[in-house]
């Protein structure tokens, strides 16, 4: 019978809790592949590295002050002790107590011996999975280079499931390199923002344009780090990104360097230039805080009943009066703002119903407090930038210094009245456009 491979870790519930946090954003919660479920478990005299996946999504995770004693002898032909943990076995150490904690893995039995307390008086034994049985992290060729944007900005606005019969490449966020542009829309409203490389610099000659999962790009945001490493493999359908921590002088560790693998969506994105082109400049422009109109917000929805939205009034004299009304109860809210870019005729506004969430959400994601908010027409398109988030539009709203955010949203109805005194129209369920 073979020797126990024996190893050390001091307060292991705290040294690992994060590293297990990260990588169980991989691991299915239930698998028809029940080794899915666990995490890879990979200890060599440099350190540990931790994996999970689901087949369309890998994360690992260095843990560099977990290392095996130099010395250890290994079994014969592995370069490290490696086992799956199930996720039971996982859960189990983080609930160990503080202290030096002593782990005997029989490789010949498949089992983890945990040894805790005064003296290692205390003891669990669990089985585990082979991690012969694992599934293989995929390669990923290609060159890498920096990427800085945040695609959380944008990764909002994807179709999470409650809009059916629309093309899969409107679950993901497209990331258009040749365009330097990134974008993600639902088919009823749409974000797009600028793309940036390090410090600004450009990418590799010929990068294709890729669509990237949402659930990818919604961990990229998650990073700790501004810039990340990406390689993409066009070919295999695959992005590498990394986030890598410089090992410190008093440790020597990059302990919470972060890889992440994944597929990409092979579906075609929708051409971005005729609808961006038609947002240059839009008619009437105004800009206010997005923290007033997320305050207003917030109490209208407590009225509303599903699906129904409330009317939004643009007055000359500078106020975005919005209005709702239901069986519990009627609201109304006057928002400031300053007209920044065209002109609403005194004795007129210019009304429109639009939905909640899709406003609250893009005003949240903006990057500012001052937003614009541009109207193109009667049943057109309305887009919300920061107002000094960079574009093209000229004065009122944009000093061509910023990121280029923006987010489309198509009312309910726009249409032009003339005021009626004494008398409020309530809310509606328009119909889209």
């Amino acid at each position: 019978m073979s020797t126990p491979i024996q190893f050390q870790i001091t307060n292991p519930a705290r040294t690992l809790a994060t590293p297990f946090k990260t990588v169980n954003q991989a691991v299915p919660s239930k698998s028809s592949i029940p080794i899915l479920e666990g995490i890879l478990f990979q200890l060599t005299p440099d350190g540990l590295t931790l994996v999970g996946c689901d087949m369309e999504l890998w994360i690992i995770v260095r843990v560099g002050e977990v290392k095996l004693p130099i010395g250890t002898l290994l079994p014969s032909g592995s370069p490290s002790v490696s086992f799956v943990l199930p996720k039971k076995v996982a859960d189990a150490i983080l609930r160990l107590p503080d202290g030096q904690t002593l782990f005997e893995f029989h490789p010949e039995r498949l089992n983890l011996k945990i040894n805790y307390g005064n003296g290692f008086k205390n003891s669990q034994t669990h089985q585990l999975y082979s991690a012969k049985d694992y599934i293989q992290v995929p390669e990923v060729q290609g060159e890498e280079f920096q990427f800085s944007t945040d695609l959380k900005r944008v990764a909002f606005a994807v179709n999470s499931g409650n809009i059916a019969g629309v093309s899969p490449a409107f679950t993901g966020v497209f990331i258009n390199f040749p365009d330097r542009k990134v974008a993600a829309s639902d088919t009823i409203r749409f974000a797009a923002m600028d793309l940036t490389g390090e410090a600004g610099g450009s990418f590799p000659e010929g990068m294709p344009s890729i669509v990237l999962p949402v659930r990818a790009a919604n961990l990229i945001s998650g990073m700790d780090e501004p810039a990340l490493t990406i390689a993409i493999d066009a070919d295999e359908g695959r992005a590498k990104l990394i986030q890598s921590r410089e090992a410190s002088k008093e440790s020597n560790s990059d302990s919470g360097s972060y890889t992440m693998i994944s597929r990409l969506l092979p579906h075609r994105y929708p051409d971005l230039k005729p609808l961006l082109s038609q947002l240059e400049n839009p008619p009437l422009r105004v800009e206010f805080s997005a923290a007033e109109m997320v305050g207003a917000l917030n109490r209208v929805a407590l009225m509303l009943p599903d699906k129904t939205m409330p009317k939004f009034t643009f007055t000359p004299e500078g106020f975005i009066k919005i209005t709702a009304q239901s069986e519990s109860g009627q609201f109304k809210e006057d928002v400031s703002c300053q007209i920044v870019g065209g002109e609403i005729p005194a004795g007129e506004t210019r009304e429109a119903l639009f939905n909640v969430r899709q406003v609250t959400d893009a005003l949240k994601h903006a990057g500012g407090d001052r937003v614009v908010w541009g109207l193109t027409g009667q049943y057109g398109p309305s887009v919300i930038r920061a107002a000094d988030g960079g574009g093209s539009w000229d004065g009122g709203g944009s000093n061509n210094s910023g990121d280029g955010w923006l987010c489309v949203i198509v009312p309910g109805r726009l249409v032009e009245k003339k005021e009626e005194e004494g008398q409020e129209k309530g809310s509606g369920k328009g119909k889209k456009s």
